[in-house]
């Protein structure tokens, strides 16, 4: 480790600004295991950002300026045989530094973890357990563009991520499996995607809707409820995808699920679909949930987080709820974005009916305790339900009423409540004026 750090910071040395512009764009002083290493570093950084060119002279100056004298440090560093220049050497020991910095990390935090579980530091069980979620969570997202980068490597950073998702026809199959939705809506890795509705006007069944259709596609999934347990959710997939109600399943009526024609239907993509159910969690524990299963599954099209206003908030206990939901949802963007995966947060809304009985568009400002939850989300999408005779089956608008990158809209759909499942339908404008939605 100590002989990589050393030609990194030679390479710094050799005055080439196209070398240190590259080495500055991944490198950050944290990922140096030696401290004194570290604090060269920091040195080198700035004086560059003071205009000047780094030399062992204006290292060692400055180190005794602010009183921790680096110059034995200094003249252990050796300069490159041949100058780097732009070649891949230089990026290939940047991306090796990185990777042993992680690593140390881990080993530190496992260290950490076995002394903690011996002594618990006068922390409480749930206390020490949350502290190592979060040391665990900041270890294994770092974000690893190490800071400000040149246009160029973003550039290239960008090149193979979409690559990647090409030759895996990612882009292709990141689709709700609604057509007339799909052309609207757009799911894209790392955007935050809000899921609104009042309560019983499914939002757990249009997610696990979309997640059906995208596992059938060959896409991981991962569901993650803090609301239905595993149970609810199987049934409800047998539904979607069978004959059998969802009633006949929770009434205990079927004597063999395992051979339920719902549930054999998806056996060809079952291995795509993920659950983790529960009882409570908060934002730290869900977002290490998330990280364990991109390691396992890279390639996830979606993660659904129902619901956001069942989240604790681990961070900030202190603040209002009010502020907690709004601060869970940024942190839940930041999760999407550093995981390179879109997330399904589903949210209830808050404000009633209107009092003439018509139900009227829900707006971004119905999100319950939203705080912020519009301003952070990439984009909104709403599900409106319009009253028939039978609760039980009836007509919906899905709204989608922000979008970072793409357009606004409404679809019509009408939901089947004893096979949960959605379809697309056409919904007739007289229809959507009664209801106060055109």
């Amino acid at each position: 480790i100590s002989d990589i750090e050393k030609r990194i910071i030679g390479a710094c040395l050799q005055r080439d600004m196209q070398v240190i512009n590259q080495i500055f764009g991944i490198i950050q002083p944290s990922d140096f295991t030696q401290p004194h290493n570290g604090e060269i570093y920091s040195l080198i950084l700035e004086i560059v950002i003071d205009g000047e060119l780094p030399s062992r002279f204006e290292i060692s100056k400055r180190s005794k300026e602010s009183g921790r004298d680096l110059t034995k440090y200094i003249g252990m560093i050796d300069l490159p045989l041949d100058s780097y220049g732009a070649s891949l050497s230089i990026r290939a020991d940047c991306e090796q530094l990185k990777d042993n910095s992680a690593r140390y990390r881990l080993f530190k935090i496992g260290s950490e973890i076995v002394a903690s579980a011996q002594t618990r530091n006068g922390k409480t069980t749930k206390e020490l357990t949350n502290y190592l979620f979060d040391r665990m969570l900041q270890a294994m997202t770092a974000d690893q563009s190490g800071g400000a980068m040149l246009l160029d490597d973003a550039i290239k950073r960008v090149d193979i991520i979409q690559t990647e998702y090409r030759k895996a026809d990612y882009y292709g199959k990141l689709k709700t499996g609604f057509s007339k939705l799909d052309k609207i809506l757009r799911i894209l890795p790392g955007k935050l995607i809000v899921v609104g509705g009042y309560t019983s006007h499914g939002k757990s069944a249009f997610a696990l809707n979309v997640c059906n259709n995208m596992a059938s596609n060959n896409i991981p999934i991962l569901y993650i409820s803090i609301e239905m347990d595993y149970s609810d959710i199987v049934y409800r997939l047998a539904a979607i995808n069978g004959e059998t109600s969802l009633g006949v399943f929770t009434a205990g009526e079927i004597v063999d699920i395992h051979n339920n024609l719902g549930l054999q239907r998806m056996n060809p993509y079952a291995d795509y679909f993920h659950i983790a159910d529960l009882d409570e969690a908060n934002e730290i524990q869900v977002a290490l949930i998330c990280q364990q299963h991109m390691i396992r599954y890279p390639h996830t099209g979606l993660i659904v987080i129902d619901y956001l206003q069942n989240v604790d908030c681990e961070r900030n206990p202190k603040l209002s709820r009010h502020l907690q939901v709004a601060s869970i949802a940024r942190f839940f963007r930041a999760t999407a974005k550093k995981l390179k995966v879109p997330v399904f947060l589903l949210s209830q809304l808050s404000r009633p009916d209107r009092k003439d009985g018509k139900r009227r568009l829900a707006g971004n400002w119905d999100l319950k305790e939203s705080g912020d939850i519009e301003n952070t989300a990439d984009a909104i999408v709403l599900i409106n339900k319009l009253a028939n005779d039978d609760e039980s089956n009836w007509d919906a608008m899905i709204h989608v009423s922000k979008q970072r990158m793409g357009r606004k809209g409404m679809v019509g759909f009408h939901f089947i409540g004893e096979h949960v499942r959605f379809e697309e339908q056409l919904i007739p404008g007289e229809k959507i004026k009664e209801y106060g939605l055109g």
